[in-house]
């Protein structure tokens, strides 16, 4: 039987610098940027803080720092926890059912699922790293997902994009370089991590573990947690980092794990330049 889950084990990710919170569905429009945001002020549009599980929440943490260290990248996190009320808001947005998940479904109303841009520093400031299409692309025909080189930009398995041969390539090494952090985060926190094949930003818990808890309503969540009706004063107070002491307990256990696994497994390899599958193969 599913049990519900602790919303004190649910951590507030703009409290760690190496992350970019940045709630896209609660922007007013669609805004140009690295986003396609086709649900506009899905959340209140002053919702600031994003939500993950603790394990989730400490992957990504990780990951973040590989990226940092091994890419000069850092991560942009747009969405994590979305709770039910939100899915069902979804649907009256209009767009086709394949293309939003059923309220109650997937990691996302459970914290366990997050959408990720990686990020580079130009002349022009931070600006996302490319990785083909931005995030939340809407294919033309999502049943094609998992089809090499079909109509979804998006998927993983999509390799051939607009402009030169040799952007291909990159849109590739920029997409196996976030997937390698994020996996490698997992696997060194004894975590498994599952990559949505349909999007390149999705990466989640896989459902044996996620299916394990039950989604989550606004209901469920803290005041300062909520994401359509937030109490804005709680989560101020979140962001000036004055959280309940069991929140804060869970928040300085995912730095701890996060730092001790860092200094240990990754201490060695930070000097070490990250090599392509290409130069491999041409070694």
């Amino acid at each position: 039987m599913a049990r519900n889950i602790d919303v004190h084990h649910l951590i507030p990710l703009n409290l760690f610098p190496e992350i970019v919170a940045d709630p896209v569905y609660a922007r007013k429009n669609c805004s140009p940027g690295p986003v396609a945001n086709h649900f506009p002020q899905l959340y209140h549009p002053e919702t600031r803080i994003i939500w993950a599980h603790k394990t989730l929440a400490s992957i990504t943490l990780l990951a973040a720092k590989i990226c940092s260290a091994f890419f000069k990248w850092r991560l942009r996190v747009v969405d994590c926890l979305r709770p039910i009320e939100a899915q069902l808001r979804m649907a009256d947005y209009g767009y086709p059912t394949q293309l939003v998940s059923l309220p109650g479904t997937g990691g996302h109303p459970r914290g366990m699922a997050i959408d990720i841009i990686p990020e580079q520093q130009s002349l022009a400031g931070w600006v996302q790293v490319d990785m083909g299409v931005i995030f939340d692309h809407f294919c033309a025909a999502p049943h094609l997902a998992l089809i090499a080189n079909g109509e979804n930009h998006g998927s993983r398995e999509h390799t051939r994009f607009d402009g030169p041969q040799k952007r291909s390539l990159d849109v590739y090494l920029n997409r196996s370089k976030l997937e390698f952090a994020v996996q490698r985060a997992a696997n060194a926190l004894d975590q498994s991590i599952w990559a949505l094949p349909e999007e390149w930003w999705d990466f989640r818990l896989y459902p044996e573990i996620f299916e394990r808890y039950n989604a989550i309503s606004e209901a469920d969540l803290l005041p300062c947690q909520r994401v359509m009706d937030p109490d804005l004063e709680a989560a101020k107070a979140i962001l000036d980092q004055r959280l309940p002491d069991m929140m804060r307990h869970e928040v300085e256990t995912v730095q701890r794990q996060v730092e001790q696994v860092w200094n240990g497994s990754f201490k060695q390899d930070i000097d070490r330049p990250y090599v392509p599958l290409t130069q491999l193969a041409d070694a």
